[in-house]
């Protein structure tokens, strides 16, 4: 049983570096990473990949993934996460790394539990993800497209998960002078946030005469 990996361990030392990879696919992060992140692009980590064949270290986190579609890059994806952290036990806090095959080797899985990954004669790369621009293009032009709020108005966004894609609420009625914001009353459970240039928060929410009135300072 081989491993060969690049170990990435201690802080990130903030050089800037660049590198290459092929996307392999598409996965569904939901189910891989945790709820609302949507659809991730997947790329693995080969050791028979390209002469600058590349993953995620420490401080990549927000980074631009771009493809380069005739002579016009584009940004397909941000990185958003890695394999691992990845162990030779069920014991201790495991490590980091860029792995190019992890078979025989334990990765923590979702629920925190270490879950070994079977030694097959094929190399099994580990991968690192990036979420996908084009699945939340929606979204953006929501955003571009939006009021731009001042230091004093904030937009009421909400989202049907706490950590899923907020969205402007258009028809929400923000009145400054009472610090108030009005909506009608939602069909469902709804998580609500402010979008503005000051720190500001919401204080409280009631609902009145079918509407749900937020209050914020």
């Amino acid at each position: 049983m081989a491993h060969n990996a690049v170990r990435l361990s201690g802080p990130g030392d903030g050089v800037q570096r660049w590198g290459e990879n092929v996307v392999a696919g598409t996965v569904n992060g939901d189910g891989l990473l945790g709820s609302g992140l949507g659809v991730l692009l997947q790329a693995t980590f080969d050791k028979t990949g390209g002469p600058n064949e590349c993953h995620l270290s420490v401080g990549d986190s927000a980074g631009a993934v771009f493809i380069q579609d005739g002579s016009t890059w584009k940004l397909a994806g941000i990185n958003y996460a890695v394999d691992g952290p990845y162990n030779t036990s069920t014991n201790g806090p495991g490590f980091a790394g860029a792995i190019f095959d992890e078979g025989g080797l334990y990765k923590k899985d979702v629920t925190g539990n270490w879950s070994p990954t079977p030694d097959l004669p094929t190399a099994q790369p580990g991968s690192f993800y990036a979420t996908r621009v084009s699945a939340h293009v929606a979204w953006i032009d929501s955003v571009i497209n939006g009021p731009t709020p001042s230091d004093s108005t904030p937009t009421l966004q909400s989202s049907a998960d706490v950590a899923g894609q907020y969205a402007d609420e258009l028809n929400a009625v923000v009145d400054d002078t009472s610090k108030t914001i009005t909506i009608a009353l939602p069909g469902g459970s709804r998580f609500y946030r402010l979008r503005a240039c000051g720190a500001l928060a919401i204080q409280s929410i009631q609902v009145q005469g079918g509407n749900l009135v937020l209050t914020y300072q």
